[in-house]
Order: C-alpha cells, then sequence, then structure tokens
C-alpha cells in the first residue's frame, strides 16, 4: 500500500513538471507572436466554445499579459543616446585639446 501512495505521488510530480513545461513553451510561443497572430490562433483554439464577447476579453488578456512584461525599449533607447551623447562631448574635448596630458598618465599602474 506503501508503494501505491509513493507511485502515486511520483505521478503526481511529474504531471506538474510536465504541466510547467507546456506552460513554459506556450508563453515562449506567445511571446514570438504579433498581436493579430495570438488574436487568430486563440480564435482557432477557443472560437467555437465561448461567445465573440469573452473571446474579446481573453484575446485582450492574453495580449496585455503577454506584450506587457516586455520592458519599453524607448528607455534603452534614451540611455543609448545619452551614452552616445556624452562620448561626443567627450570626443570633442580630445580633439580640440590634443596636448592635454592625464596628470596620471606617466604614473605606472597603480597596486
Amino acid at each position: 500500500m506503501k508503494s501505491l501512495f509513493k507511485f502515486v505521488f511520483l505521478l503526481f510530480l511529474a504531471g506538474l513538471a510536465a504541466m510547467a513545461v507546456a506552460s513554459i513553451v506556450a508563453n515562449k510561443r506567445l511571446e514570438t507572436m504579433s498581436e493579430e497572430e495570438i488574436r487568430a490562433y486563440l480564435d482557432a483554439k477557443l472560437g467555437d466554445k465561448i461567445g465573440d464577447g469573452q473571446l474579446a476579453k481573453i484575446q485582450d488578456a492574453v495580449i496585455g499579459r503577454v506584450h506587457g512584461k516586455r520592458p519599453s525599449a524607448d528607455h534603452y533607447i534614451q540611455d543609448v543616446e545619452e551614452a552616445v551623447d556624452e562620448l561626443r562631448d567627450v570626443a570633442e574635448a580630445a580633439t580640440d585639446s590634443p596636448d592635454a596630458v592625464d596628470e596620471n598618465s606617466d604614473k605606472g599602474p597603480t597596486e
């Protein structure tokens, strides 16, 4: 009887692991799809089982969840533009005064 419980418990754990893997794979698949592709995919899966209003709510929720967790590219673009501006300023300063020497340049490596 004890071995039966162990076997059932192991089957339960294997089922949980399989569900977790399936969920991760489904999320990865949805992340690569555009909004129209997600809507078409969900319509094909759920269209004949639920009404149009409910389908639209589910589609909006899934799209919001999938695309909502992606970080905004605007933030990264702004950071890169600021870094480029700083590098441009440094390059301009270096070309304006080529005789400027760093005060630590004649010293060897510090330990």
